[in-house]
Order: structure tokens, then C-alpha cells, then sequence
């Protein structure tokens, strides 16, 4: 897309916010294009295409079941059999509270296990896909030795206590706010708008979408007010090096009290 030298300055605002309306906040076109291949030469055949990863998934599955002794648990609610939600407990408490998923998740992608995605609460996501086989289990598996060798150690961060602004493992922050605007009031409407810092966002209506990632689901959209434990969970996802789209440098666009 081409703008005039010409335009005026309040145009490109505008333009970034209509065409945030329509895009991923992190598109890749030959990633969409790759999936939708992927789809189409996974169900030739009658779908047997899916009987490796659904094997590779079953076998990740199991080497999570196999390590609860040493507190790993496979938390439940997934209805993907691609996918695997686990958290790893503390050492020191064990059941009663797990290990940073952030930190758990840096601790698999250098030990050569990459996961899908992961929350400060605990939450660890792993995705099996075309390409998944016997390799990928038995990869997973020393990965996960690996961890557990780091958390003994005591290399891994503590996940939040719970009413520190933090998701419960594998739970996201329960978001129930009050609308003020429409969406299109409040990306079109033409108000005036400040950035604030995220401590100081509690009660004021949101401007744009504040998204945590992981795991990628916004927490407020635009016309909301944003909750203190909303602006909680948005800090702490950025002091565990996760990113907050809408406010990357901790600050968020809201509107002026009117």
C-alpha cells in the first residue's frame, strides 16, 4: 500500500486503526498458504496422513504421564489431540505451585523442544504437527530431562502467586468488562486519546485492543474499561519477557476522561 507524501499527519493513525480491524496481529501469508497445503494433503488418502502426528502426540502425552512423579502434570481441557498442555511443579511445593510456563518453555526451546506457547501461570502448550514422529517424542523426552534437571537446580522462576495480577495455570484472566463504546465508536469516533502506563490504566476505557503473549487472546478490546487485574496481568506478562500488543513499551491508549 502507496500514501501520498501529501496526506495529512492524522491520516496514517487512522489507516493503522482501520487496517487493524482486518489483519492477524501477526500475519504470515506463507504460513497461511503452507497450512492450507498442510489441510489439503493431510486428508488425501481417507486422512491417514494424521495417524503420525495423532501417534507422536500420544507418545508426548505419555512421556508427560511418565514423569508425574517427578511433577509433571498434564493439565486437562484441550480438546485438540494435536495438542499437550503440561506444567511442571516446584520442587519445593510440590502440587501447591508450578514453575514459570515462560521459564519452563525458554528451558525446552534451548534443550531443542520448541513449544506452541506458554503462560506466566504455569501453562506449557506443545503442538504436534505433520512433520511429527518418533524422533519429536524421543526429542521431547530429553528436552523434558532437561527441565526437570533446571528446576532442581533451581534454575527456573516460581509462577505468580495467585491475586498477583497473574492467571492461575493453564486459566486465563477471567474478563468480564463493562462496555462504555462500541468497537466503531471507539477506533472511529474521533476522541482524543493519551497513552498511560499500564498501572495507571485501571477505570479508563481502552482505545485499542491490549493483547498478552503469550497466549495471544486480547484481554480488553476497544470501548472496554480496562480491570485492575487486567492491567496486572498485562504488567506481569511483560516483566516475564512475554509482549502485550497495544502496549509493547507498558503504556496503553486510552481515552481522555470526558
Amino acid at each position: 500500500m502507496h500514501v501520498s507524501s501529501t496526506a495529512p499527519l492524522t491520516f496514517l493513525p487512522a489507516l493503522d486503526t482501520a487496517l487493524a480491524v482486518l489483519q492477524s496481529s501477526s500475519p504470515s501469508y506463507l504460513l497461511l498458504a503452507s497450512l492450507d497445503a498442510g489441510r489439503a494433503a493431510a486428508f488425501e488418502g481417507g486422512g491417514a496422513g494424521w495417524d503420525g502426528p495423532l501417534a507422536a502426540a500420544a507418545g508426548v502425552r505419555g512421556v508427560v504421564e511418565a514423569a508425574a512423579a517427578r511433577g509433571v502434570r498434564l493439565l486437562p481441557g484441550c480438546a485438540d489431540p494435536l495438542r499437550i498442555t503440561f506444567a511442571v511443579d516446584s520442587l519445593l511445593t510440590p502440587g501447591a505451585a508450578a514453575c514459570c510456563g515462560l521459564g519452563v518453555a525458554e528451558a525446552l526451546e534451548a534443550a531443542g523442544a520448541v513449544p506452541e506457547a506458554a503462560l506466566p501461570g504455569g501453562a506449557v502448550v506443545l503442538a504436534c504437527g505433520a512433520g511429527s514422529g518418533p524422533r519429536a517424542v524421543a526429542r521431547f523426552a530429553a528436552a523434558l530431562a532437561a527441565v526437570l534437571g533446571a528446576r532442581d537446580a533451581g534454575a527456573l522462576p516460581m509462577a505468580p502467586r495467585e491475586g498477583a495480577g497473574d492467571a492461575g495455570v493453564g486459566e486465563e484472566p477471567c474478563c468480564h468488562a463493562p462496555t462504555l463504546l462500541s468497537p466503531a465508536d471507539a477506533l472511529f469516533g474521533g476522541r482524543p486519546v493519551e497513552a498511560v502506563p499500564l498501572s495507571a490504566a485501571p477505570g479508563r476505557v481502552a482505545a485499542a485492543a491490549l493483547t498478552p503473549y503469550p497466549p495471544g487472546i486480547p484481554a480488553v478490546l476497544p470501548g472496554e474499561v480496562i480491570s485492575e487485574s487486567v492491567a496486572c496481568t498485562l504488567q506481569a506478562t511483560l516483566a516475564r519477557g512475554g509482549r502485550v500488543t497495544g502496549a509493547a513499551d507498558g503504556r496503553a491508549r486510552v481515552f481522555f476522561v470526558e
